[in-house]
């Protein structure tokens, strides 16, 4: 089962960053660029969408931990609520316009409190 599972993960890893290659960093969707990231929060649910990402991205993150075997490192990533994570992004593309949202996710990510069993 851990074969099948390592397959899946390093196919998806493979077709995702092998399709989603941009000029100077690897992404996909509104936290590829702040020019983007600015575009998908003007439309109407734009905000919604975001937060999804940002959910899917804490999430990826703490996943791809457990799977390191780090397990002793993955965050509470709902400690803050998603308006937080949201305003802390927009934020970041206030300061640096042409900054790529999904590094500031991961600095964002590093404040998190680590999860305690």
């Amino acid at each position: 089962m851990k074969k099948l599972l390592g397959i899946v993960v390093l196919g998806l890893f493979y077709f995702t960053f092998n399709s989603s290659y941009a000029k100077d960093y690897a992404s996909w969707g509104a936290l590829s660029s702040c020019n983007e990231f600015n575009k998908v929060l003007d439309d109407k649910s734009g905000e919604e969408v975001v937060k999804a990402e940002i959910r899917g991205f804490l999430s990826g993150l703490n996943g791809a931990l457990i799977l390191a075997g780090k397990e002793k490192s993955v965050r509470i990533i709902n400690y803050n609520s998603e308006d937080f994570a949201l305003d802390y992004l927009k934020e970041g593309c206030k300061i640096t316009k042409d900054g790529v949202p999904h590094v500031g996710l991961i600095n964002y990510f590093k404040t998190l409190p680590i999860y305690k069993d």
